[in-house]
């Protein structure tokens, strides 16, 4: 699974790219600020317990990637940026 070989550090096309960490800090930030973000009237969520959570959106990340300004972007909408 590209999952498991992208977040444990296996040989991988995505751990051998120089853009490796950008997928991984873009799929968790992406994650997170989904969840952070979700419409006030949506059912509530079950804790995350696990990486495997974040499995769909890695694999959204390495089909379409963001652009760099919107990972930064999600940085500063999630507070982990100075102002």
């Amino acid at each position: 699974m590209v999952f498991q070989r992208f977040f444990s550090g296996s040989p991988d096309r995505v751990v051998c790219s120089p853009d490796s960490d950008r997928y991984r800090r873009g799929a968790l930030l992406l994650g997170v600020g989904r969840r952070i973000y979700r419409r006030p009237n949506a059912l509530k969520l079950a804790p995350i317990r696990s990486i495997a959570y974040f499995a769909s959106v890695v694999e959204e990340l390495l089909d379409q990637p963001p652009p760099q300004t919107y990972i930064a972007y999600l940085r500063y909408k999630l507070g982990f940026t100075p102002v």
